[in-house]
């Protein structure tokens, strides 16, 4: 629903339900087993000289592992409300502020199970991770953006404008009691298991922001964009070691210009990543949110030069 306030000012409401289902992969019901290979990092030894990996070996016992699909999973549904309030105060500017709220239905996560598997009449058990649907799960925030052109300006300054807009993310009410245990056999955590029970949902920042300066002339056009967001959970549970893992807040500054010479030709520079910002990924190791350095990825700059033709 859309009203009116002015000839330029609007307050829409909007309720519905969306739909998605699971990627396919998701559904494929097999398992693949593996085994460490006794390593000193992964605790399953038992050397001479405790803790002494440089010493002899004297046993092992072996962790096992698997991964598996879930032919099982349901679509995960979200029940959303969105109150917006616009201003269109010129022919190319805007204000605009929203406030949300989703209710989020057996939406997706990976958990661990032990499960026994035999073969040739040897049982073993295997630490299995595969999606479930889970519920609980709730997110309430608001956004607002502004845009416009300097267009007062005399030529050719009158070309440049603005674009920013922030975010504001409250996501909470996850139940995760289950999704991640840590074995307290040694092979992870020497003092017993932890259980995460208090976990976000994954991908989503409590803050984000974008700030654009843009630049529109016949010819000429041109882009500035910074976009940053806070730390975020990227997985609840890693491949290895099943513990938590986040992303540091990271922004990235990006740039692009372009020449058109006339309405077929476009000659253009793409630049990503001019800061050269650095990925931290952390790893939660209590419940109550301690993190530890996990990896540090360096993103290089990418330059893209290229040209243009449209056929009128």
């Amino acid at each position: 629903m859309r009203f009116g306030l002015t000839d330029d000012q609007f307050v829409r409401f909007a309720a519905s339900r969306a739909l998605s289902r699971a990627d396919m992969g998701l559904y494929k019901f097999y398992y693949t087993v593996a085994v460490d290979q006794g390593n000193c990092a992964s605790g399953t030894v038992v050397w001479a000289t405790p803790n002494d990996c440089s010493t002899e070996p004297v046993s092992w016992t072996p962790r096992y592992t698997a991964d598996s699909g879930n032919p099982t999973l349901k679509p995960t549904t979200a029940d959303q409300l969105d109150l917006t309030y616009e201003w269109y105060f010129s022919s190319s500017g805007s204000f605009t502020a929203a406030l949300f709220y989703k209710k989020f239905n057996d939406y997706i996560v990976k958990r661990s199970f032990d499960e026994e598997f035999t073969n040739k009449n040897v049982t073993r058990m295997v630490n299995v991770t595969r999606p479930v649907n889970a519920d609980g799960a709730s997110v309430k925030g608001f956004e607002v953006a502004y845009q416009t052109f300097f267009d007062r300006l005399p030529s050719p300054w009158n070309g440049f404008g603005v674009q920013a807009n922030f975010t504001f993310v409250d996501n909470q009410g996850v139940n995760n009691s289950g999704v991640t245990v840590v074995s307290g056999d040694g092979s992870t955590n020497q003092d017993g298991n932890i259980t995460f029970t208090d976990l976000p949902l994954e991908g989503f920042s409590d803050k984000a922001y974008n700030l654009v300066l843009m630049y529109e002339k016949q010819q000429f056009s041109g882009r500035l964009a910074y976009n940053w967001r806070d730390d975020y959970l990227i997985s609840q549970a890693d491949c290895c070691i099943k513990l938590p893992i986040w992303q540091d807040a990271y922004g990235q500054l990006d740039a692009s210009f372009h020449y058109k010479p006339t309405d077929s030709w476009d000659v253009f520079l793409d630049v990503q990543n001019l800061t050269e910002q650095d990925t931290v990924l952390r790893q939660q190791v209590t419940n109550e949110g301690l993190t530890l350095p996990r990896s540090w990825f360096t993103n290089d700059m990418r330059l893209s030069l290229g040209v243009r033709y449209r056929i009128q």
